[in-house]
């Protein structure tokens, strides 16, 4: 388990209001996200400006961006609550591979989890016979009633935790899971159904509400009737959240209580608004990270850069080589600089190693630089003409 706790930055600023019908668009529905993006952007950076930056201008366009109808309200965060009831509740998520973004998720689950006192299970392994591995949500139910907690909180592993997120609590008895965007899509709703009927040959009940498994919370009885419906054979659709939502109905017919989850704890990036867990979902996780953190919903805990140190000069010509310590899988290096030490005619240039950490045996000149964008710069700046080399490229005759 990853331990890590971030400062509590607060969010970022915001120069413009997002709780404006610009981000509905025509029939009522909401704006596509790549507009959503532009819009946040727009009324961050040009608050008060009625330009519509997000369909362009014409006639019979879909989406517009109206002039704001109220002054900068700054940082957007739902209020604080200042007394949450203890309430007994595990929180269980799954983390598997090693994705890029996986490095902005899970240390916020953990600090959350870590600063509230609430146990966190982490599944990284799961049987191979599931289509997908999130159907180990079954197994994460079954742990569940294996223990004495009263109530399981499930999470996606790409869901950012704002760093100010309460303690959840909950009142209705039941299972906690809110709507889907599929509702209000009537392709999809029709594509959903069509699925159930493929496979189990019978459609939903018409009054289900399709719900979205990102995040889910229940009680004990509920998690009880939810394992009672669930056999094989098990079946994939968006991973496992069609054949969850068909488990769902039929438990809920048999007389399980389904409840909305507010939208706070599972914000998808459709909805810019403030909430404590926001959905990162789909192939474009760092795009929808950017639009919650362009609307001034998440704080951005990007680091500036530092200046970069000043370039030595090694006058007419260098050959260069970016190097990271870590990264070197065998003896690379030194072949590349002896393949250079042969076959390169300008015997002159000084050999330049530009990286962390200076191997013994390097005979050149080294400039201490741990990041490759320094790396990058001082190798470009460091003299008039420059043969930019890794330890993978050999020379192997002469030039």
């Amino acid at each position: 388990m990853i331990l890590h706790n971030p400062d509590p930055f607060a969010p970022a600023d915001n120069g413009g209001d997002l709780d404006h019908p610009c981000l509905v668009g025509s029939g009522g529905m909401l704006a596509p996200p790549q507009n959503q993006w532009l819009i946040a952007h727009h009324l961050r950076n040009f608050p008060g400006s009625g330009a519509c930056v997000a369909c362009g201008t014409g006639p019979g366009a879909s989406y517009h961006l109206a002039k704001p109808t109220a002054a900068p309200t700054g940082p957007f965060i739902l209020p604080i609550p200042s007394d949450v009831p203890w309430q007994s509740i595990e929180i269980h998520t799954l983390r598997f591979g090693n994705p890029d973004w996986l490095v902005e998720c899970a240390p916020t689950l953990d600090a959350w989890c870590e600063r509230h006192g609430l146990p966190l299970h982490i599944t990284s392994a799961w049987d191979p016979a599931y289509p997908d591995p999130k159907f180990c949500e079954i197994d994460m139910l079954r742990a569940f009633l294996a223990g004495d907690a009263k109530w399981m909180l499930y999470l996606d592993a790409d869901i950012i935790v704002h760093p100010l997120a309460p303690r959840p609590h909950f009142t209705a008895p039941g299972f906690h899971i809110r709507a889907d965007r599929y509702n209000f899509i009537p392709r999809q709703r029709q594509s959903w159904t069509k699925w159930c009927v493929d496979k189990f040959q019978q459609a939903p009940a018409e009054d289900w509400i399709y719900r979205n498994a990102g995040v889910w919370a229940c009680d004990r009885a509920a998690a009880a009737a939810l394992l009672a419906v669930i056999e094989l054979p098990y079946h994939s659709g968006i991973m496992e959240q069609h054949h969850l939502n068909w488990w769902l109905n039929l438990a809920h017919r048999s007389g399980m209580p389904v409840v909305d989850l507010p939208t706070e704890w599972n914000r998808i990036p459709e909805e810019l608004q403030p909430a404590w867990f926001f959905h990162i979902y789909s192939q474009k996780k760092w795009q929808n990270l950017l639009t919650f953190r362009s609307a001034g919903l998440l704080p951005d805990q990007i680091t500036p850069l530092a200046s970069p140190p000043p370039a030595p000069d090694f006058g007419e010509g260098a050959v260069v080589w970016p190097y990271l310590s870590t990264a070197a899988e065998w003896d690379e290096l030194w072949f590349s600089h002896r393949s250079v030490l042969e076959h390169f005619s300008e015997k002159h240039w000084p050999l330049v190693l530009i990286g962390d950490i200076r191997p013994p045996w390097w005979p050149g000149e080294f400039i201490h630089a741990p990041r490759y964008q320094d790396a990058l710069w001082l190798g470009t700046q460091c003299a008039e003409r420059v043969l930019w080399m890794n330890d993978d490229i050999f020379m192997l005759a002469d030039q």
